[in-house]
């Protein structure tokens, strides 16, 4: 059999620095003075469309296979954002990062500029505009400046300023008269004149605190004798700035503003504190003093300990934003009238845009601004930095990020998350409700709006859901949460919050937990290794957990030293385990295991190469996002990761590979067959893909058979797992009515078994009498997992030992029987054929399977294929689309 798939259509570059002239988005910011009219309004969508253009929220065009775009790529760089800067005017933002400063305009988000930088390294300390708008002044970690002017992008001039100056970079910017460019280290100082590469002056000096841009002078101080000295750097005249106590320190910064008003110090004090059993430890205090320099006084002071606290002074204006450790403060130094917001909005570097109302700041790639009169962020349709965690519903209709909810089809942001500490569990099985945890809390909220229904109180003594270290998952198709609650696994119910299933104790305490997508399986895993030893010195315990027979799990053996990432298909078919990027080793490593009988199918190991992500599209084609790994041979050695640019499609047993032209996913979706992309390779926004059209589905050659060659395949369907698998293939290959009309006489539903006959074997399982008991235990056999829930209601009463230790030697005799019950696994593997059989009977044998008794494993396995089938059913029709490079 060979299989037909798609041929990829020539990558087509597209140009994200080029918008199309019939395309237009103006994201507007109506504002008044800042203080007069108010702080920004939200900034709006003017969009028009091409009709032959496929587009974003933004009207900006996307690939044709792609649904959406998840934000957009204005203001959003290329690289991680290592330095920011906002013109005086308040029309555009410089943002650096990599070998590349981009320009954008803060209207509408268009990128006016890029300019490659001529560095010998991609490291920048610091970054300045001049005070006309006209040049962008960059410092490069390796001693060399370089400025560069905004309208042309064209080079003015570079210099290596003196090595000597080795000091930390205290301040980098023109002076207030506009005819110098000053950087100030922390033992010394160089000044140049603005429009030449000359440095006009050098002054070298140790424990240099700030530059005043307005009397073009530095202060310094003289630690032996605690006076701070002011030196002019037009003559060199020194005069006595202040002097200090004995017990106070050097300020670690000062910051200026350009009239010269307001002086910011940090000063770091150190003091010991005593340790138990260690004698003593250095604690850190900063401090932070305000202080207008026309009384001398502070007019603020705060204290940190532990923290470093950041301070974005105004160039013009008397604005301060002050970052402490739980919260911000917006001052208006002459009004003493502070705004306090979260601190977590300005992580990295911020500017403020007094005029417009606004702090803009970066967070990894993306330009955010913050309107510092609502105390919130201004909408843009964008996701804030990267995207880290990321669910869809099973309808495919929502997908939640760490940022909020957005409609899948169309990227629009429903709602942003008030709170950013509550950790994501995902969609409700009806993809109705958004559930999210904090502390031993489960909230439901309503998808379509920001809503709180209720809240649920976890009634089971385990660690509250986030805290470090706990593995926990929940599953949306039977809203199940699994907790490892030290070395236990707990099952709680997410509507009532109640305990449903606990583990016996295990040797190691699980650190990852994945539920399958039906629900009905759970894996776990646990590194085992040496407490002392920085490196694991064993195999990783991975365990897999059937929830019908949940006493008795199957220890999956899995041979490489790293934790594994674990991803299933949506039938409950197979479950694979493979080697993410790690420092280890340059293998990854892909097993796949049957999850009816945990046994392992196939194995390969690919060298050279690191899987950083790997999913299900369906039951018979894996996704892999693959990195490439050069070592060194002489010492092998790791000596470049990079991005393959594609990825890799392929059958679970290495047969059919084929590419597409996209640098990795970060979420793939087998249920809600929806893929986005991964914006930490691809370095820009993500798509969202619909994988049926990026990915269509192997076409196997039809395969020919008769009554006789149809037995064969149902017997093979018994044997080993790697040949069940090959009968599977070949059944879904062959004719569907033919093996639809052959399976609905071997199928039959599991008839319930008689309540009262396991009632009175479970009573008779106490007797005294060795044959009474005995023949209760074979009766309970016999009538296998539907006795299970009995047993598990009886170990809740009161009951003497014996019995409660008859029960549950019980509970493990049939769950580990049903793993190896080859009738039982024969008829599941054969419901994975009509998984994707198009035969009109096939939906009828379903139910018919789904009726029968409910906690056999036969009618939970049909009620979840049928399950399948309805949602994908459901999901929207996907147009046919060409293939090409995003």
């Amino acid at each position: 059999m060979i299989p037909h798939t798609a041929t990829p259509i020539g990558r087509r570059r597209v140009d994200h620095h080029i918008w199309s002239t019939a395309i237009f988005l103006a994201l507007t910011f109506p504002f008044g003075a800042f203080g007069e009219r108010g702080a920004c309004q939200e900034l709006r969508t003017i969009a028009g469309t091409a009709a032959d253009a496929k587009v974003d929220a933004f009207g900006d065009p996307i690939p044709s296979f792609a649904l959406a775009r998840l934000g957009t790529d204005r203001f959003r760089h290329p690289e991680t954002i290592r330095g920011l800067a906002v013109s005086r005017n308040e029309e555009f933002v410089v943002t650096y990062g990599g070998f590349q400063v981009c320009i954008w305009r803060i209207q509408d988000g268009e990128l006016l500029r890029t300019i490659e930088l001529p560095f010998s390294s991609p490291h920048v300390t610091r970054i300045v505009l001049s005070p006309d708008d006209r040049f962008v002044a960059i410092v490069g970690g390796r001693r060399e400046v370089c400025v560069h002017e905004v309208t042309s992008g064209d080079l003015a001039w570079k210099d290596s300023y003196c090595r000597s100056l080795v000091g930390s970079h205290l301040t980098f910017t023109y002076s207030s008269d506009e005819k110098f460019l000053v950087l100030v280290a922390s033992n010394g100082v160089v000044v140049w004149g603005s429009k030449n590469a000359t440095p006009s002056y050098t002054y070298r000096v140790p424990r240099i605190e700030g530059y005043d841009p307005s009397s073009h002078s530095v202060f310094h101080l003289n630690g032996a004798r605690n006076v701070v000295w002011q030196t002019s750097l037009a003559n060199g005249r020194r005069r006595t700035f202040s002097t200090r106590s004995g017990g106070e320190r050097r300020a670690v910064e000062t910051q200026f503003s350009n009239d010269g008003q307001w002086v910011v110090e940090t000063w770091l004090h150190r003091y010991r504190v005593p340790v138990v059993d260690y004698g003593f430890d250095w604690k850190s205090d900063y401090e932070v003093r305000v202080i207008a320099t026309s009384t001398g006084e502070a007019a603020q002071v705060w204290h940190h300990e532990e923290h470093y606290p950041r301070n974005i002074l105004h160039r013009d204006q008397p604005y301060l934003l002050h970052v402490g450790e739980r919260n911000a403060e917006f001052y208006d130094l002459s009004q003493q009238n502070p705004f306090v917001k979260p601190a977590y909005v300005a992580k990295r570097f911020g500017w403020i845009a007094s005029n417009l109302g606004l702090l803009v700041y970066a967070q990894d790639q993306s330009v955010v601004f913050y309107d510092l009169k609502k105390q919130a962020v201004v909408p843009r349709a964008s996701h804030d930095g990267q995207v880290a965690t990321a669910h869809f519903s099973r309808d495919g209709r929502w997908l939640v990020t760490e940022l909020g909810v957005w409609e899948s089809r169309t990227s629009r942001l429903a709602w942003r998350f008030a709170d950013p500490q509550c950790q994501i569990l995902g969609f409700s099985g009806d993809s109705r409700h958004l559930l999210r945890t904090r502390d031993k809390r489960i909230y439901w909220h309503e998808v379509a709006s920001d809503k709180l229904l209720r809240e649920v109180q976890i009634t089971a003594f385990v660690a509250p859901l986030g805290s470090l270290g706990l593995a926990f998952d929940y599953s949306p198709a039977r809203e199940l949460v699994a907790v490892a609650d030290g070395d236990r696994v707990v099952i709680i119910d997410a509507k009532s919050g109640d305990t449903r299933l606990v583990s016996k104790r295990f040797r190691w305490p699980p650190k990852e937990a994945y539920f399958s997508p039906t629900g009905n399986y759970l894996v776990t895993a646990e590194r085992r290794h040496d407490p002392y030893s920085s490196w694991p010195d064993e195999p990783p315990e991975i365990i897999l957990w059937d929830l019908s027979r949940f006493e008795s799990p199957k220890r999956l053996q899995f041979d490489s030293p790293e934790l594994p990432q674990v991803q299933f298909d949506a039938a409950d078919g197979l479950v694979l385990l493979f080697t993410p990027k790690s420092v280890v080793n340059t293998k990854s490593v892909l097993a796949y295991y049957e999850m009816g009988s945990g046994e392992l199918v196939h194995r390969r190991v690919i060298d050279g190469e690191w899987l950083r992500r790997g999913a299900f599209l369906d039951s018979d084609t894996v996704a892999l996002s693959p990195l490439a790994v050069k070592v060194t041979a002489e010492h092998n050695t790791l000596n470049e990761i990079r991005s393959t640019g594609e990825i890799r499609v392929e059958a679970p047993n290495g047969d059919a590979k084929w590419t597409r032209p996209i640098p990795g996913f970060r979420r793939a979706d087998p249920v809600a067959k929806l893929l986005l992309t991964d914006d930490c390779l691809s370095r820009r926004a993500p798509f969202i893909v619909d994988t049926r059209t990026l990915f269509p589905a192997l076409e196997w050659d039809t395969l020919d058979v008769d009554d006789e060659r149809l037995a064969k395949l149902w017997s093979q369907l018994a044997g080993k797992p790697s040949e069940s698998q090959m009968a599977i293939r070949d059944l879904k290959t062959a004719d569907s009515r033919k093996v639809a009309e052959f399976l609905r006489g071997k199928l039959r539903p599991i008839a319930e078994s008689d309540a009262t006959a396991i009632r009175d074997a479970l009573a008779s399982l106490a007797s005294d009498d060795d044959e009474a008991s005995e023949k209760a235990r074979q009766e309970l056999l016999r009538h296998g997992m539907q006795a299970a829930p009995a047993l598990r209601h009886a170990l809740t009463e009161d009951i003497n030992s014996l019995l409660q230790s008859r029960v549950e030697g019980m509970l493990r005799e049939i769950a580990d029987a049903a793993w190896s019950d080859v009738e039982e696994l024969q008829i599941l593997r054969a419901l994975r054929v009509l998984e994707k059989n198009e035969f009109d009977d096939v939906k009828v044998l379903l139910r018919e399977l789904a009726s029968g008794a409910p906690s056999a494993r036969l009618t939970r396995a049909a009620a979840s294929i049928l399950r399948l089938r309805e949602l994908h059913a459901a999901l929207p029709l996907v147009a046919e689309a060409k293939v090409t490079d995003p």
